[in-house]
């Protein structure tokens, strides 16, 4: 009879517990990521990408912009404002590490963040010139502390971490660079 008093509140515990919906997750399909061109977060959150959208290419013989797309932001007004993040490095071909002069910036809502340079970190992992030197294929590690640009001495300086990565994206080669793109190593 104990036995029998204690089970049944333990039951009614069990099928209780078990009518309740558990916070739901989503997993993230880890090849989804490995397929994915970039990835970033921003102050522990991950960056809202649009349709995995950037635009990659060289402003000159030895430096790489990539611009990355995030979903627009609606703001107060009603109106949608563009979210980006770029980063501009040095590079060049079969060269891997430490890209000293890199840049990160971000746009979020009208605003402009820029990266502090003395916190300013990327990683070349790859870095290969195509045969006819028309592209070239790059992956990198980025991280940065950005900073809001102050407009007036009263503005608040706010700043965010950006962490991210870029892998196997493919950079247009100008017509004007093909030649001396042999010079780059």
């Amino acid at each position: 009879m104990k036995k029998l008093f204690y089970s049944i509140p333990l039951l009614s515990v069990v099928v209780l517990g078990s009518s309740f919906k558990g916070i739901e997750t989503k997993s993230t399909d880890s090849s989804a990521v490995k397929e994915s061109p970039f990835f970033a977060v921003i102050d522990g959150v991950a960056f809202d990408k649009k349709d995995n959208k950037y635009e990659a290419r060289i402003k000159d013989g030895s430096t790489a912009e990539v611009i990355l797309y995030g979903n627009d932001v609606k703001d107060k007004s009603g109106q949608y404002n563009p979210q980006t993040i770029g980063v501009e490095f040095a590079i060049y071909d079969g060269v891997v590490g430490l890209a000293p002069g890199s840049k990160v910036s971000f746009e979020f809502n009208k605003q402009k963040f820029l990266g502090n340079p003395s916190s300013t970190e990327l990683l070349i992992k790859k870095a290969v010139l195509s045969a006819d030197h028309k592209s070239m294929t790059i992956s990198a590690d980025f991280k940065s502390q950005v900073e809001k640009q102050q407009t007036t001495s009263d503005d608040y300086l706010s700043s965010l971490s950006i962490n991210g990565s870029v892998e196997n994206i493919t950079i247009a080669v100008p017509a004007s660079l093909q030649n001396s793109a042999a010079s780059w190593k």
